[in-house]
């Protein structure tokens, strides 16, 4: 779908308006929340993703010459 993707006009509407009600909270003398960090990576390799798995699959059936 369509979900979330907005045009550059759109981004920029959004975007404003969130900026709008930040400005408005702060004028207002509510804290604004600290920065978060973020989360850091795994460390540990979680194995093939399902698009690996399925190159690995079509490289073994071409070269058995089923393909």
């Amino acid at each position: 779908g369509t979900e979330g993707q907005l045009s550059e006009k759109e981004l920029h509407r959004a975007a404003s308006d969130i900026l709008h009600e930040w400005e408005k909270r702060a004028l207002a003398g509510k804290p604004i929340p600290p920065v978060r960090r973020a989360l850091a990576a795994p460390s540990r390799d979680r194995g093939p993703t399902p698009a690996e798995m399925l190159m690995a699959k079509y490289k073994q059936r071409k070269d058995a010459g089923l393909i």
